[in-house]
């Protein structure tokens, strides 16, 4: 190690020893994009309405991107802002469905790669320097945008030459852009020289990418210091240096990246990893039958985008829980919302069920907001006293006993209906609010369109009424764990 990496280090973040583990999910894999003329399509960006971006690869090596919705409808478009690019890729998708990445030429000279972004309505444009007097005042940035968070603010690097004179060797400059057009350069004092990379964004202007000089790192920038990381495992190279990379931060702090695992002294393959900070956790990302895994985008529910030479697929933590492996839709990330409310984003159809999940609590209210009424509603199993769970309905001024509901059994509303409530969760169950199969329930429409609704955690100690022996009145419910959850939909 050098000295340098070493003081350009947080202590707090210094890790007295890694864990390693292997990730539980679900892979769900991928439709490319249906064109005779394609190749393939590599996934790179989702957001937390499960919308992703990437690259639809071509016969003759050119590349163009698109904008992906949680049905599988793909959107291929061209960076009409530089005719001249031959290959364009999406590197990320905002929620507001603002698409970023980069172009390059036939050359692929690094001088002439652009970022660029497309806004949800179709329009596209470059990104600049901004216009302030300087040597690239209002120059384009040559190089690849990558990481955006919900004020706009997007990160990446840009190619230009180094050294305090501006005359040095051509590297990799990384910089954070506003919505406004404030512009910061990234450069870690300890390490001037170094080719900084910077790759995602979260919402409290935490930023992740990596460095080179002797080698690759990982790197957080978080109030103005840099922290250095690798994975245990890229210790092999044969030159001894690094090449552990991070692609991509979420607003929960967990963080995706990989490095090259090499078997001997030419042959290596790339490893993807998820990485949590606080526990110094390395957790890798397996596709079964691929040698090669990488992964570069991440929404607040923990999914991932995973492309491999086993196939383009989205990760979703906890594993199947809906019956015969139905996805599962997860809240969308709730910080204004108040604590135990968790709102979903889920384009519907009628005919189909849909499984959504929120936190733990005796019970939950399901509201439709402004979009499709619920047509009926499938409570899980083996969660209520003998399986079974109380239904209350609406009656215009308060809820009132309706039904007595067996898990795994859909129920039929008789008419439409906005809201209702599930009561009769035993804190026995012992749902633990961290796992997005805790509760998963199964939910029909009556008509098309945006299922934009909520699901509130009900308080402890909703009583159940007399005649239903079975459901226990006052469930108590530990106050900590009546809380939504960071989670997105599935795609």
């Amino acid at each position: 190690m050098d000295i340098c990496r070493i003081a350009a280090r947080s202590a707090a973040l210094l890790p007295l020893a890694w864990s390693l583990a292997a990730a539980a999910g679900t892979l769900t894999p991928i439709a490319p994009f249906a064109d005779p003329l394609a190749t393939s399509t590599s996934l790179l960006g989702i957001n937390n309405a499960g919308w992703t971006t990437g690259g639809v690869v071509y016969a003759d090596g050119s590349q163009r991107p698109f904008l992906r919705d949680p049905s599988g409808v793909y959107t291929v478009f061209d960076n009409t802002a530089y005719p001249a690019a031959t290959v364009t890729q999406g590197r990320a998708v905002s929620n507001s469905n603002t698409v970023i990445g980069f172009s390059m030429t036939a050359s692929g000279n690094a001088i002439d790669w652009r970022g660029f972004q497309r806004t949800a309505d179709g329009t596209v444009s470059l990104l600049n320097h901004p216009v302030d007097g300087g040597p690239q005042s209002g120059v384009p940035l040559a190089g690849i945008s990558q990481g955006i968070n919900d004020a706009g603010t997007i990160v990446g690097n840009y190619r230009a030459r180094s050294g305090l004179t501006g005359t040095g060797p051509y590297r990799n400059h990384g910089y954070i852009l506003t919505s406004s057009g404030g512009f910061t350069e990234l450069t870690d004092p300890a390490a001037p020289f170094a080719s900084v990379n910077a790759r995602g964004i979260a919402n409290d202007g935490t930023v992740v990418g990596f460095s080179s000089i002797a080698g690759t790192e990982g790197w957080i920038y978080s109030g103005g210091t840099f922290q250095y990381f690798t994975h245990p495992g890229d210790i092999d190279t044969p030159s001894g240096q690094h090449t552990t990379v991070f692609e991509a931060i979420n607003n929960t702090g967990l963080i995706l990246g990989q490095y090259s695992q090499y078997i001997d002294d030419t042959t290596s393959y790339s490893k993807a990893f998820s990485f949590d900070p606080v526990a110094h956790s390395f957790t890798d990302i397996d596709v079964p039958g691929a040698l090669n895994v990488q992964t570069f985008g991440i929404n607040d529910a923990g999914q991932y985008v995973v492309s491999s030479d086993a196939g383009q697929f989205i990760y979703s933590p906890g594993g199947p829980a809906a019956p015969g492996g139905a996805s599962v839709f997860l809240p969308v990330s709730g910080g204004a919302l108040p604590p135990g409310q968790a709102q979903f984003a889920i384009t519907v159809a009628p005919g189909t069920t849909y499984y959504i999940d929120p936190a733990y609590a005796s019970g939950f209210e399901y509201l439709a907001g402004n979009g499709p009424l619920f047509s009926s509603v499938t409570a899980p199993s083996g969660v209520g006293v003998g399986n079974h769970l109380a239904l209350y309905l609406w009656d215009g001024s308060h809820y009132v006993f309706a039904a007595r509901l067996t898990g795994g059994t859909a129920y039929d509303f008789a008419a439409p209906t906005a809201r209702f409530e599930l009561r009769g969760i035993p804190a026995s169950a012992g749902i633990d609010p961290n796992n997005p199969s805790g509760f998963v329930t199964g939910l029909t429409f009556a008509s098309a369109g945006q299922f934009d609704g909520f699901q509130n955690a009900l308080p402890a100690g909703v009583p159940e009424p007399a005649a239903w022996s079975l459901f226990v009145a006052g469930f108590g419910v530990v106050g900590a764990a009546v809380r939504a959850r960071r989670r997105t939909v599935a795609a």
